[in-house]
C-alpha cells in the first residue's frame, strides 16, 4: 500500500500519463489528443505524447502495437524497442515479456489477459519500479475496456 505522500510523489513523476514512452510522430494515437506533448528529461529534443488519464496512455500502447499489423512479440518488440542504439533493450524486452509476463509469441488482441499482460510489461520494462505502484489493476482494466470500445 502507498501512503498518501508517496501517492503524490508517484502523480506528480507520472503526470503525463505516458506509461510506454510513446514519442509524438508514431503509430496509433486513438486515445490521444494529438495535441498535448512533452520534452524528454534526458533528451529534451524528444517529444513524447502526453495522455488525459493513466487508461488512454495504457491503451494506446496496445493502439500503437496494433498499428504495427502483426501478432509476432518479436517483430512488435522489434519495431517498439527500435531506437535502442546497442540492441541490448531488444534482448531484455522479448525475454522480459515471453518469461516473466508470460506474453505467448503470438498475441490474440482480442484476449484481455494477453493484453493486459502486455501493457503491464511494457509499462515495467519502460519505467521505475515504481510504476508498478501508481498503473494498478483497475487502470489496466480501464484501458483494456476503452480499447474493446472503439
Amino acid at each position: 500500500m502507498v501512503d498518501d505522500t508517496s501517492l503524490l510523489l508517484l502523480e506528480q513523476k507520472y503526470r503525463n500519463n505516458n506509461p510506454g514512452n510513446i514519442k509524438i510522430g508514431t503509430y496509433g494515437g486513438q486515445t490521444w489528443d494529438g495535441v498535448s506533448n512533452y520534452k524528454g528529461s534526458i533528451n529534451p529534443e524528444l517529444v513524447f505524447r502526453k495522455y488525459e488519464s493513466k487508461a488512454h496512455g495504457l491503451a494506446d500502447i496496445i493502439n500503437v502495437i496494433k498499428d504495427y499489423e502483426t501478432d509476432s512479440l518479436s517483430e512488435i518488440i522489434n519495431t517498439y524497442a527500435q531506437d535502442d542504439e546497442g540492441g541490448e533493450k531488444y534482448e531484455n524486452y522479448y525475454r522480459d515479456l515471453s518469461g516473466i509476463y508470460e506474453v505467448p509469441d503470438n498475441i490474440d488482441f482480442t484476449n484481455k489477459e494477453q493484453v493486459i499482460r502486455l501493457m503491464k510489461g511494457i509499462t515495467d520494462i519502460e519505467n521505475d519500479p515504481d510504476a508498478n505502484d501508481y498503473y494498478t489493476q483497475d487502470d489496466y482494466i480501464q484501458a483494456y475496456e476503452l480499447l474493446i470500445a472503439e
